[in-house]
């Protein structure tokens, strides 16, 4: 009897440590995204770290248009 209260009991817990941990990476993922959104990205390439590793942000110099060159 005892062994089936404390199986269900960890079982419990077991969950709500789970919803918990999968809330918080919920959240640490859409902080990181408003920081990336907010800081300008127009920049030139760069490395910026983040939960699942160095991630490659920022655009490349635009093209040239060969109609703007003058000739």
């Amino acid at each position: 009897m005892i062994a089936r209260v404390a199986r269900r009991a960890w079982l419990t817990v077991r969950t709500a440590v789970r919803g918990v941990r999968k809330a918080n990476h919920e959240q640490v993922h859409m902080r990181e995204c408003l920081l990336l959104i907010s800081t300008a990205e127009t920049g030139p390439l760069r490395w910026v770290p983040s939960l699942e590793g160095h991630r490659l942000v920022g655009t490349y110099l635009p093209a040239q248009n060969p109609t703007e060159t003058g000739t």
